[in-house]
């Protein structure tokens, strides 16, 4: 069984630290914790105070808020390579979403004032920062556009083409994400029962709209997905 990755490795392996030479990323892993949280546990609350910046080592977190009627309302999700609360740190401000594990989540926890003063001495971070937080606006605006589909079906569409934009490596005719996804995790991310992802998914399977082997997923049918997710 491989090992889990180092907290250095996973700063590395990161969308916005990556960019960070390997000193710069030693630098940052000092004193840097390893948290390990279980599906339904909260990393913060919106209106908490930066206790942390956290990057994604594995699973994934939900970005949420909640309405004046109560209703808690995804607004993003974060993954592997994924960074949290970096912004609110740099801005000195409270987190503005808040962030809960839906799946298990191994996350690197960095001390705020050194990823803002790796931020300050970096330009490449600062430009890798701006482009990256452009990039997850976009994405977030059409995932909470896809993820309020009423049907299941068109619910599961969303998660997986947001996960295609993340992790999505072209395969010939299709799309294989590169992180491995069990039934479980991805019911958690449409909000819906194993049963009913493993109804959607064998279903999906037979109509060759996308293959499984063990935990790797290819998408090939992209534009029925789509459907799904943009029809009545």
């Amino acid at each position: 069984m491989r090992a889990s990755p180092s907290a250095i490795e996973v700063l590395r392996a990161s969308t916005v630290f990556g960019v960070l030479p390997d000193e710069e990323l030693a630098t940052l892993a000092q004193g840097a914790s390893v948290g390990e949280f279980q599906p339904g546990e909260i990393l913060w609350l919106r209106g908490d105070r930066p206790r942390f910046v956290g990057v994604v080592g594995a699973g994934f977190v939900r970005m949420s808020q909640t309405t004046a009627s109560g209703r808690e309302v995804a607004v993003e999700l974060m993954g592997p390579g994924h960074t949290l609360g970096l912004l609110s740190a740099i801005e000195d401000r409270p987190f503005p979403l808040d962030a809960v594990a839906i799946t298990s989540v191994r996350l690197v926890r960095l001390d705020p004032e050194r990823a803002v003063e790796a931020y300050e001495r970096s330009d490449e971070l600062k430009d890798r920062l701006v482009r990256r937080t452009t990039e997850r606006l976009k994405a977030a605006y059409g995932f909470l556009a896809k993820s309020v589909a009423g049907r299941v079906d068109g619910r599961i569409a969303a998660v997986l083409l947001w996960l295609v934009e993340s992790y999505g490596v072209r395969d010939g005719d299709g799309w294989t994400l590169t992180i491995p996804l069990t039934r479980q995790e991805l019911a958690y991310l449409a909000g819906t029962t194993v049963e009913t992802a493993i109804r959607v998914l064998s279903s999906w399977q037979r109509n060759g709209w996308l293959q499984t082997v063990r935990r790797t997923l290819t998408i090939r049918d992209l534009e029925t997905l789509e459907a799904m997710v943009d029809g009545p």
